[in-house]
């Protein structure tokens, strides 16, 4: 397949740390961001026959498996784990894993995450079928238990569930990441607020919700463990937009590398919405 650009850009200006590196894409496939464990199918309408399978934990294991056995990542000096939206989620529930698996099959490796517009915020805000109804709806149907931070669901008992948000998550992940995240997630706007954020009206509640988000941010992740970055832009988009935002004078591709070189980088736009000077290379 072609990788394309973002952190995926063989363009060293663009993507000054991993323009040469070695680059898996991998699919998740179960629609839980690699953390169903269920071992029965489950119908998909009552009106036909066709069934469907949540095993997307065996799915990851699969893949690990054969990354370290055909492909040579045993090997690896240095690896990133990222992903976008799901795979942005997918990176806060098993970037540990992955970091455990390279420690006893690479344990020199240097291990790093860096999910892309998956800070999905546990939300029963606006929309008759809320997003939190959505996501434990999913842990449960999908047997997410043991597909999920494990650290999260040991200190959760009895609301497990939580784990599979990226909010209740992320104060367990001991692995260093580097979220890019916006802090108006267009998806989060209309998947989870249920807003049209182009209306002033929606510009309060809009506001609200970002200044939560980074709340979480700092509370649930920076202030957890000193060796998260972060670079939260105030732009209205969810995923992309590697090279366009620039915070403290730099884009996500050198902010990143600053940070996975020096293990120090925080960088927060913290401008009210909408903002539309700061969603330009040159602002």
């Amino acid at each position: 397949m072609t990788m394309g650009g973002g952190y995926f850009s063989q363009d060293e200006t663009l993507n000054p740390l991993m323009y040469n590196w070695n680059a898996v894409f991998l699919r998740y496939c179960d629609g839980g961001s690699f953390s169903g464990s269920n071992a029965t199918a489950v119908p998909f309408q009552s009106n036909t026959s066709s069934q469907m399978w949540f095993r997307g934990k065996h799915i990851l294991k699969a893949m690990q498996d054969d990354l370290f056995k055909n492909r040579g990542l045993a090997a690896s000096t240095d690896v990133v784990i990222s992903g976008c939206s799901a795979g942005g989620l997918a990176t806060y529930l098993h970037v540990d894993n992955w970091a455990d698996r390279l420690a006893a099959a690479a344990p020199t490796a240097k291990v790093r995450g860096m999910p892309d517009s998956g800070f999905f915020l546990d939300s029963m805000y606006g929309r008759a079928v809320h997003y939190h109804d959505m996501m434990q709806s999913i842990f449960y149907v999908f047997n997410s238990t043991s597909g999920v931070n494990q650290a999260c669901i040991a200190a959760n008992p009895g609301l497990e569930w939580k784990c599979i948000f990226a909010e209740h998550t992320s104060p367990h992940i001991k692995t260093p990441i580097f979220p890019l995240q916006a802090e108006y997630d267009s998806w989060q706007m209309i998947g989870d607020l249920g807003v049209n954020e182009t209306l002033p009206e929606s510009y309060p509640v809009v506001n609200a919700w970002g200044a939560n988000l980074t709340a979480l941010i700092h509370t649930n992740l920076l202030a957890v463990n000193p060796g998260h970055g972060v670079f939260l832009d105030s732009c209205l988009h969810h995923c992309g937009g590697w090279g366009d935002y620039t915070i403290d004078g730099m884009v996500q591709g050198p902010a990143f590398q600053q940070w996975y070189n020096t293990g120090k980088g925080i960088h927060i736009q913290g401008k009210p919405y909408p903002c539309l000077e700061c969603c330009h290379p040159s602002n």
